[in-house]
């Protein structure tokens, strides 16, 4: 059985080299449809093609055509390889243009995944136009596909109003054995990875820490449209604020196991997977308490749940630096709850069964 998987649009190989997510991508993802199935072909917007493994194949946009028309044509150019494919699997909502295409000419099966709200987070950082295309996306491209996989109740639930194709639900998951407690000096009090956008609501852990009596380490690793607002907004509050672009994915458990407290401000997630990673490697977790990650954090048992509040987020942050035995009691309980409830292994198989259907 051979496999496709689409990227999203405009989404390369050159991309995830650079955000450090290639190896990730090689280890986990691409190894587990290399071990299933007979051949893998990765279909990427950039322009490089390669053997990734044996067995799998990247295949890019040689022509550099724009992505937008690239994700209408490129089931054209790569007709043969579509073709021999089984089954299509589609990363995220827009992966689904190029899979209704695929379906359309070839009659080729297409499973895509929906990760989070598009259309909300779209809103949030004031993408209107963007909102706009998702909401006729989600009213469209549904009755071009046979699977959509979701991360959680909360969009399986939403979705199901909108069509009445399949939901499968696989939340996003964390390689445990890689993601794990070590021993390491915690010299970070609090730490942030993910993107620098107004959806994330960074500027609240600076507000919060500006409010402390004692001054501390605070690290966002990550890169974004917000970055030199923030460190602008952390001088102006005195805050000890370092922004580290992305890392390889491979070097974030050390950061994380450097960490105190890791902290996600966000106005709404999906199925966030740095607090994932963070709860795997036992790190005391605080989030705001909102659609993705309420859904995540037990409060009080695996990490705490905050409001969008500067004030009461000092206050959390406060709490957890000064009691080591409360930091050590969520550490102990996150861990626990991501090795029970997210650990990769199990998700992939029942990813794996999905596909082969």
């Amino acid at each position: 059985m051979i496999l496709s998987v689409f990227l999203a649009i405009g989404e390369s190989w050159e991309d995830f080299q650079k955000k450090g997510q290639d190896k990730l991508l090689i280890k986990n993802n691409f190894y587990q449809y290399s071990q299933n199935f007979e051949k893998v072909f990765i279909f990427s917007y950039g322009k490089k093609s390669k053997k990734l493994l044996k067995n799998v194949f990247l295949l890019g946009n040689k022509y550099r055509i724009h992505r937008f028309v690239y994700s209408f044509i490129f089931p054209i150019i790569y007709k043969k390889e579509i073709k021999q494919s089984r089954i299509i699997r589609g990363m995220q909502i827009t992966s689904a243009i190029a899979g209704s295409v695929s379906k359309i000419l070839y009659k080729k099966k297409v499973i895509i995944n929906y990760g989070y709200d598009y259309g909300n987070v779209a809103k949030i950082e004031k993408k209107y136009l963007h909102a706009l295309l998702f909401k006729l996306m989600d009213n469209i491209i549904f009755n071009f596909v046979d699977g959509v996989i979701v991360t959680t109740r909360q969009l399986k639930k939403k979705i199901s109003i909108l069509t009445d194709v399949p939901l499968y639900l696989i939340p996003n998951s964390i390689n445990t054995k890689i993601f794990k407690p070590m021993r390491r000096k915690k010299s970070i009090d609090i730490l942030y990875i993910g993107r620098l956008e107004k959806q994330k609501n960074l500027k609240l852990i600076i507000d919060a820490a500006s409010l402390l009596k004692k001054k501390i380490s605070t690290v966002f690793i990550g890169d974004g449209k917000q970055r030199n607002l923030l460190i602008t907004h952390a001088k102006i509050n005195k805050v000890n604020l370092k922004i580290l672009s992305s890392k390889p994915h491979n070097l974030l458990n050390n950061f994380y196991n450097k960490t105190k407290i890791f902290i996600l401000p966000s106005l709404e997630e999906g199925h966030p997977k740095a607090l994932l990673e963070a709860m795997s490697c036992g790190v005391a977790v605080i989030g705001t308490n909102v659609t993705g990650i309420k859904n995540l954090i037990i409060n009080n048992k695996n990490g705490i749940l905050s409001k969008l509040d500067s004030y009461e987020l000092s206050k959390k942050i406060e709490l957890l630096l000064k009691n080591s035995k409360l930091r050590q009691k969520l550490s102990s309980n996150a861990r626990q709850y991501i090795i029970s409830n997210y650990n990769s292994i199990s998700t992939w198989k029942k990813e794996i069964l999905l596909l082969k259907q």
